[in-house]
């Protein structure tokens, strides 16, 4: 069902729910105040909102429901007779020049679509009007006659001629929010794709984990969490220890088994709040988060020594029967975050690429850590 919400005194929300109410598939929700439009548009989204142009915070969706609603906007305004008996070329091209500067109006401040709507006694003075203009300009007396018998009409008369034009006016609001839906299909049809290509963006397509791209993003956003809730945050570079060995030994198909492999132990032995990321060829880097330096340090020592106790058992390239053991280590560097390191994360990285580089100089499967502030 597609949400659409009717802003306007109560008269206004009658007429517009019986010039829509052929469409399927719609649940109408109605509010009278700006304070229930808004209420309503934030706990229930609409995909269009119809919006009485006087309701509107100076006339403005923008300013009443801000810039950032995705609901397609349709506003509408109903012209007022003036009174005048007058039906001169100069008072019809005024009343267009007035119609062009609103609906200029209405779209830059937030509107898809204005709608001006004459009223019954404008509807009828436009057809005096055009008449009027048309024996002046020396067309047939059927026009004056026709003049003639506008200006005769009852009440009565002058109502059926109203309705008529609202059956034109329901069938403009329902072409509108038509096209309000479809845009709103493509809109989410755009999202869902977008989703997917920032999902396949963000993701190694080797071992499934978060990449590269993916810790850059996530690394500051962390940070500032962390320092917003004045929480713990460490970060642990971990690197296979004389991986080049595995693809020159058993080939590049073995090493990207034993890396998909090594991916699945580093998550088995992470808490489901920690975040795992492929960084680059056989290293990985984890962020755990309220985690101070101590705690950080045994986690990298738990994971250091899961590896170390259990070889990997993986198939071989030429015959996916045939498994075998590679037995590996795992060199780690942790580093915790400091009140003074910056905000992407570039200090906090780099000392625990130190402390990995220390670990690889000291001889290798084992965990190198400094003490966090």
């Amino acid at each position: 069902m597609n949400n659409v919400l009717l802003f306007g005194e109560k008269e206004f929300i009658t007429g517009v729910r019986s010039q829509v109410q052929e469409l399927n598939e719609l649940t109408i929700t109605t509010a009278v105040t700006t304070a229930e439009a808004i209420a309503s548009a934030r706990h229930s989204p609409p995909d269009i909102i119809i919006a009485h142009i006087l309701k509107l915070v100076d006339h403005s969706i923008f300013k009443t429901f801000g810039p950032n609603q995705n609901a397609y906007s349709i506003v509408i305004e109903r012209a007022q007779s003036d009174g005048s008996r007058h039906c001169q070329q100069e008072r019809y091209s005024q009343l267009e020049k007035i119609r062009l500067e609103k609906t200029a109006r209405a779209l830059e401040t937030g509107a898809d679509a204005y709608i001006w709507l004459a009223s019954e006694s404008a509807a009828c003075e436009n057809e005096m009007c055009e008449s009027e203009m048309a024996i002046a300009a020396g067309v047939s007396s059927t026009h004056h006659s026709l003049a003639t018998k506008i200006k005769a009409q009852t009440p009565q008369t002058r109502q059926r001629s109203a309705w008529h034009l609202q059956l034109d006016h329901s069938r403009l609001i329902q072409a509108y929010i038509q096209s309000g839906l479809h845009r709103n299909q493509r809109y989410r049809n755009l999202s869902r794709t977008n989703d997917w290509l920032s999902a396949v963006a963000l993701n190694d397509s080797l071992t499934q984990m978060s990449n590269r791209r993916a810790f850059d993003i996530a690394l500051p956003d962390q940070i500032q969490i962390a320092r917003a809730k004045e929480q713990h945050l460490t970060l642990m570079v971990v690197d296979i220890d004389r991986f080049k060995q595995v693809n020159d030994r058993y080939g590049h198909l073995v090493g990207d088994e034993v890396l998909r492999s090594m991916t699945r132990r580093l998550s088995g032995n992470m808490r489901s709040y920690d975040s795992a990321f492929r960084y680059g060829g056989e290293e990985f880097v984890i962020l755990l988060n309220g985690t101070d330096i101590g705690e950080g340090s045994e986690i990298a020592d738990r994971i250091r020594q899961s590896i170390a106790d259990n070889p990997f058992r993986v198939n071989t390239s030429h015959d996916s029967h045939q498994l075998i053991t590679i037995a590996l280590t795992v060199s780690i560097g942790v580093a915790a975050l400091n009140p003074e390191d910056d905000g992407r994360g570039q200090s906090l990285l780099h000392r625990a690429d130190q402390n990995l580089l220390k670990a690889k100089a000291s001889g290798r499967n084992r965990v190198i850590s400094e003490v966090g502030m």
